[in-house]
């Protein structure tokens, strides 16, 4: 009888790119989509792409047949964001490059968010990075949709059309 020896297959590289060479290149996969669990119990620790295990997101929102799907997701991930007064204040590319879609479409998303009352725009704080056009934005998810303001010295963007 012949012997028979097996080999393991070789570690897979994973490589992380940190910076794009051009606009127009792909950005690189989202941290996820590596398996679970691989190759040690604290892979899946070193790739968790929110900040938080879990997040309160509006019940209301399940049930709202005006919502498509990219709304909720997106809906969701500003929820990972949230402090516990509701604010948060993610970056646009950052939550397009966690769910997997593109800046417009979470544009798109949170506009619609806005005006179905599941989110409202606050003034932003602190000053503008120099290189920037405007200071980034900040959201209060609004779980009940009847939230008064998180304190006295916050104000709200009115947005009229």
């Amino acid at each position: 009888m012949k012997e028979v020896q097996f080999k393991l297959p070789k570690k897979p590289k994973l490589i992380r790119i940190e910076s794009r060479t051009s606009k127009k290149e792909a950005l690189p996969p989202p941290p996820w989509v590596y398996p679970i669990g691989w190759p040690d119990s604290n892979f899946l620790w070193n790739f968790t792409p929110f900040p938080l295990a879990f997040s309160l997101m509006p019940s209301r929102a399940i049930s709202d047949t005006r919502l498509s799907r990219n709304d909720l997701r997106v809906l969701g991930a500003l929820c990972c964001y949230t402090s516990p007064k509701g604010i948060c204040f993610p970056n646009q590319s950052t939550l397009a490059s966690h769910l997997g879609i593109q800046r417009p479409s979470v544009t798109k998303a949170i506009s619609r968010l806005k005006g179905f009352g599941y989110i409202r725009f606050l003034i932003p704080k602190g000053r503008k990075h120099p290189s920037a056009i405007k200071r980034g934005n900040r959201y209060q998810i609004l779980i009940r949709g009847d939230e008064k303001l998180p304190s006295d010295k916050e104000g709200e963007i009115l947005v009229t059309e």
